[in-house]
């Protein structure tokens, strides 16, 4: 289904950073890991983490294991209103005592460009992470980096990562181009197209490609109030399914969408958007999915205040499978959340749910190719996390961090890298984010 620009989610992103800050002279409020200082356009925002990670539950029972991890983030906003262009990346190594695990590093990068005529607007943006699980807790999406509170960087349109996986290396990469045409002072008909990619370097879990195409309709009721109707076309393909594959005969499976949705800004602090309507999902006939129509719905809520945000989200809808799956259907339930207490404390989290299942309806023997790739009943899949962020100094903080994990499903075989059990960690760490230094007009 369609979602938000890429453009409108770093503007999203960048007020919520800012607690809602309208000029550059506002005073910032508490440092939590330098994220929370915001970005005022035309600003460039940098700084680093380090951090040390307790572990229970990885691999093979193996007790408290450690992690080191240092990271840093770039984060750009311009100051231009008809040609913006936004940008932020995460990034670090990990360095961890868990058998098999080793070194490894993680890169997200989000970038955004649009531009606005008189009636006409477009926009190109591109997402790509590399990351050694799937993007969870924080702006980077691993736990542990001192960023909790806010969503991850990762494509909005990549094959969902509603399952759980850990230690299997992989990079998602989204590419979107849309454009917007004003037929009255009300009215504008929309377009979008995505390409996505989820690539598992190791081979251990099913590579997924996404191709999608969204034409809408919107209406602005009133300056606070707008409503629209939405048709979406959507192709999945999967990479080395099939038995003896030799990359040309991929399986894949299509989806069809049509919806409605309604939006609404509340206050100046809280907003809300609701979207609903029929998917139809059908496939090739490698797959053995049979054809089926079901509800696909979105919906999110956002408030921001100077010293707090909070954000939550709903979604329903056929997906990718995360890898582990040739092809899900899946309800997730997502929120985050900060708040500054004075000038010197801050406490933020994120949280998170999926209910998970297979679309197809059985095991066919002509397409196992992975081990454990099959029928497995559902998939309950839950994490949260809470930090702590004690201000020390203009440019340094200190920070204490709990994550934990919980996935279960159906079949006691285990699926090559997905999560199977409780997995907690415990982090302490400190970062150093320097005042925003002024690029001005570009």
């Amino acid at each position: 289904m369609k979602q938000q620009s890429f453009a409108l989610t770093l503007a999203a992103l960048s007020s919520a950073l800012g607690y809602g800050q309208a000029t550059a002279t506002a005073s910032a409020p508490l440092n939590t890991s330098g994220l929370n200082l915001g970005v005022v356009n035309g600003t460039f925002r940098y700084g680093a983490t380090a951090s040390e990670s307790f572990q229970t539950g990885y691999g093979q029972n193996q007790g408290v294991t450690e992690q080191t991890d240092l990271s840093g983030s770039l984060i750009y906003a311009t100051r231009s209103l008809r040609a913006p262009f936004n940008a932020i990346y995460t990034g670090g190594v990990l360095f961890s005592n868990q058998r098999n695990y080793g070194t490894t590093t993680f890169q997200s990068l989000a970038l955004s460009q649009g531009h606005i005529l008189k009636n006409w607007s477009f926009g190109v943006s591109d997402i790509v992470s590399y990351l050694p699980q799937s993007p969870t807790l924080g702006l980077s999406g691993v736990p542990g980096t001192g960023d909790l509170g806010f969503s991850p960087v990762t494509g909005i349109d990549t094959p969902a990562q509603n399952i759980l996986t850990f230690n299997s290396n992989r990079v998602s990469n989204t590419a979107t181009g849309n454009a917007s045409r004003k037929i009255t002072a009300r009215t504008a008909v929309t377009a979008d197209v995505s390409y996505g990619i989820l690539h598992y370097f190791d081979n251990d879990s099913l590579n997924t490609r996404q191709i999608s195409a969204d034409l809408g309709l919107n209406h602005e009721i009133d300056p606070r109030t707008s409503v629209g109707v939405n048709v979406n076309y959507s192709v999945f393909t999967f990479g080395n399914y099939l038995v003896g594959s030799q990359g040309g005969d991929d399986a894949s499976f299509t989806t069809r969408a049509a919806s409605v949705r309604a939006q609404r800004q509340f206050s100046r602090a809280l907003s809300g958007f609701v979207s609903v309507g029929p998917q139809w999902v059908n496939s090739s006939s490698q797959l053995g999915i049979p054809s089926r129509l079901s509800v696909y719905a979105s919906a999110g809520v956002t408030y921001v205040r100077r010293f707090g945000t909070f954000s939550g989200s709903y979604n329903r809808g056929a997906n990718g499978g995360s890898g582990a799956l040739p092809g899900a259907f899946s309800d997730s339930v997502t929120g985050s959340a900060s708040r500054a207490f004075g000038h010197n404390y801050a406490i933020s989290g994120n949280v998170g749910y999926a209910r998970t299942s297979g679309l197809g309806s059985s095991v066919n023997s002509r397409l196992i190719v992975l081990p454990g790739v099959g029928n497995y009943g559902d998939f309950n899949s839950t994490f949260a996390g809470a930090q702590v962020t004690r201000r020390i100094s203009d440019s340094f903080s200190a920070f204490a961090s709990y994550t934990a994990f919980d996935q279960t499903y159906g079949n006691v075989q285990n699926i090559p890298g997905a999560v199977s059990g409780v997995i907690q960690s415990f982090s302490i760490g400190a970062s150093w984010y320097p005042r925003s230094t002024n690029l001005g007009q570009f």
